[in-house]
Formats: structure tokens, sequence, C-alpha cells
């Protein structure tokens, strides 16, 4: 199974852990290439804190609340 650009980037431009939160909250936008890239590079600064802060803060529903809103 060939690995999905989308996750490379999320993982190169926010973190590893950013990267596992998406593959497991949007599997149906990670289908639709380049949309999730866009999506955070529209509405988060680069951070490679944002993964560790949703999960501290317990912001993931938010998060993917927004996501879904966003697309």
């Amino acid at each position: 199974m060939a690995e999905n650009k989308d996750l490379v980037w999320i993982k190169k431009h926010y973190s590893e852990k950013l990267m596992h939160i998406c593959r497991e909250q949007f599997p149906t936008i990670l289908e639709r290439e380049g949309l999730l890239p866009k999506l955070l590079s529209d509405n988060f600064a680069q951070t490679s804190s944002l993964g560790e802060d949703l999960e501290n803060w317990n912001k993931i529903d938010d998060f993917k609340s927004f996501i879904f809103f966003a697309n």
C-alpha cells in the first residue's frame, strides 16, 4: 500500500502526532488528495506542537468538527 502524500506532508509540516490524529479522524477527507493539507495550512500555523496541544487540552473533537465544517 502506497504512503498517503497528505499524511507525509502533515508529518513534515506539523508533526507525527498530528499525522496520526488526522489519519484516525479524517479517512474520507484524506481520499481527496491535497484537501487536508490545504485546510490545515489555511487555518493553523505550522507548529510541531499542534497535535500534542489538541490531546493535552482535550480538543480533538473540536478540531474534528472544525475541519469538517471548513471542508
